[in-house]
């Protein structure tokens, strides 16, 4: 898990060099990116009955750093490629302005496994999507309003939905008010272990 913070805490660091272009509350996550050519086989998509999610985050700088992280708990090999979908549910997530945007991708080979681990996970395996939340804030005054109520993640292949809870001290600052919320998400990475 150690690793895990570490490789979201550089978000950070990815968050100021790339360039916000936000998009809709979803994002649709089945890029695939270009194998080697000693990639290895390309297994189906892991589907929800087979992983074991958690969320995780603390503050940094005013917002929410953390990611989500899935363990294959069950079945054959699966794949899980691109980035998952994410959303707020619940609370405030109705009448706060928020919108999704992709997190660049965190290469980082000192901490994550190759990333062609990524096309045939097996029993055991942990993969993470780093997440960064930045700002929570109503129209008017710099009070943060409560928090949505739960973290709602879509695998990019699709099925039932994961929907993980959210605590109220651990919703970001708002330091412009009215200023719309804005919810990052990368791409899978393996972590070593």
């Amino acid at each position: 898990m150690a690793r895990a913070i570490a490789i979201a805490l550089s978000v950070l660091v990815a968050v100021g060099c790339a360039s916000s272009s936000p998009s809709a509350h979803a994002i649709a996550g089945a890029s695939r990116g270009k194998p080697t050519s000693n990639a290895t086989r390309l297994a189906p998509p892991c589907r929800p009955w087979q992983l074991r999610g958690k969320h995780f985050s603390q503050g940094a700088g005013g917002a929410e750093v953390g990611g989500i992280t899935f363990d294959v708990v069950k079945g054959p090999r699966c794949s899980l490629l691109g980035r998952p979908r994410v959303a707020f549910r619940g609370g405030t997530a109705k009448t706060v302005p928020w919108r999704v945007y992709r997190l660049p991708a965190l290469d980082e080979p000192g901490l994550n496994r190759p990333p062609d681990v990524l096309r045939s996970l097996r029993h055991g395996d942990r993969v993470l999507a780093p997440l960064h939340w930045g700002t929570w804030c109503r129209k008017h005054g710099t009070e943060p309003p409560p928090a949505p109520t739960a973290l709602i993640v879509t695998l990019p292949a699709g099925g039932p939905e994961f929907r993980f809870g959210l605590l109220r001290d651990h919703t970001p600052r708002c330091d412009v008010p009215g200023m719309t919320s804005q919810l990052g998400i990368g791409r899978f990475v393996a972590p070593k272990p």
